[in-house]
């Protein structure tokens, strides 16, 4: 087992009177972990688990614990000490495969159950796939893949100003969370992965605009991982990080299929240029002062429809983005078509007139792909105007 020094053991028992501790604390009804019962969470007694937590001094100290039950979220385990909750820590898990697997969480409580024995629940920072540790039933497996279409639903935290989906690819949580932050600053939605393992899930069930992938992911190559992404079809640009600034790993990264390269550590401008220059957007938040508001808006029976019209304008300024970049002018005639009609029956005339314009470009006798591509932003941009409510009084 991988580890920084010999980690502490706090409960010195045999095997066996750890397991019986365990059952007992199972049969006790005394259980850390009852806020979501509908969670998949399979048994890990018995297996060998390291947690490493950082104190309120920032040192690090590894325990062996006993698990209790494993979900893609989390893990509960018996331990032999009091666990201040909000710890940051790393914990270390058996894979099937015979490799260890270890993953950033936080300490979301602490139990005490009798003498030093306390049960511990801690929260991941991203979700696990629980084929990597344990041989799952055919109900468990139905289950889990459900948890997993319902991590990546592709309009999942999308709204009117998301100018586009970026897959962060980073094995230190503290980056993702930092970028995940500046991202979405930039209007835009967000997706993390740690590796190639979670970066192929993810990429298996979302369409990502942009990827970011450091090139440093522990044992694993980001080159290689570039490589592959390219190699399977993704065409979308993909910004490299390093901490390294040689410029011999910049010209590997664009080799490999790089679109861009930034060093660590860079700042929201860095990232904010790296995105405009990549994918051609604005990712300045609108001003309310330009905000398009529905005509209808003060009918109360109309106000319920518009607000649900307007949540599904992020994914559909997404999806018109997305065919422009690609040239899609079937996909793009389709949703210019539909937001020709749908518009002005919710109250929003410049929908309309600007998915008309985009429509006269498509038709005109001689397309000019510079003409469609404009009016298609342009109808982009009011999309992302486009406000459910009343506005303010000023």
């Amino acid at each position: 087992m991988p580890h920084e020094s010999t980690p502490i053991e706090t409960i010195r028992l045999s095997a066996r009177d750890k397991q019986k501790l365990v059952d007992y604390i199972e049969h006790s009804g005394k259980k850390v972990i009852n806020n979501d019962r509908r969670a998949l969470r399979v048994d890990f007694h018995g297996r060998k688990v390291l947690v490493t937590i950082t104190n309120n001094h920032g040192q690090r100290v590894s325990h062996s614990v006993l698990p209790r039950n494993l979900s893609r979220n989390g893990i509960a385990f018996v331990h032999g000490r009091f666990v201040y909750p909000e710890s940051r820590c790393q914990v270390t898990l058996p894979m099937q495969n015979g490799k260890w697997y270890a993953v950033e969480g936080e300490v979301r409580t602490c139990r005490h159950i009798q003498g030093i024995i306390h049960e511990i629940a801690i929260v991941f920072d991203e979700p696990l796939n629980l084929n990597d540790f344990v041989r799952l039933t055919a109900s468990q497996q139905e289950k889990h893949r459900a948890e997993q279409s319902q991590d990546f639903d592709p309009e999942h935290d999308m709204d009117v100003n998301s100018v586009g989906r970026t897959l962060v690819i980073d094995d230190m949580a503290t980056d993702r969370k930092l970028y995940r932050l500046w991202l979405e600053k930039l209007n835009m939605a967000t997706n993390e992965a740690s590796g190639v393992t979670t970066t192929i899930e993810q990429m298996s069930q979302c369409q990502f605009d942009l990827i970011m992938i450091n090139l440093e992911l522990g044992e694993e190559s980001g080159i290689e991982l570039i490589q592959h992404l390219r190699g399977q079809g993704f065409e979308r640009p993909i910004i490299a990080t390093s901490a390294s600034d040689h410029k011999t790993e910049e010209n590997a990264a664009i080799e490999a299929g790089a679109t861009a390269f930034l060093v660590k550590p860079f700042g929201l401008e860095d990232l904010r240029v790296a995105l405009e220059d990549s994918l051609s957007i604005d990712t300045s938040a609108t001003n309310e002062a330009d905000a398009v508001y529905s005509t209808l808006a003060d009918d109360a029976e109309m106000l319920p429809l518009i607000e649900e019209f307007v949540s599904t304008l992020g994914p559909l300024s997404m999806r018109l983005r997305r065919a422009n970049a690609d040239a899609d002018l079937k996909t793009i005639e389709q949703l210019c078509q539909n937001l020709k009609g749908a518009g002005a029956g919710y109250g929003f005339e410049a929908i309309t007139t600007m998915a008309r314009y985009a429509m006269d470009s498509l038709e005109a006798a001689e397309q000019d792909a510079e003409s469609i591509r404009k009016t298609v932003n342009d109808l982009v941009q009011t999309l992302r105007r486009s406000r459910a409510g009343v506005p303010a009084e000023s």
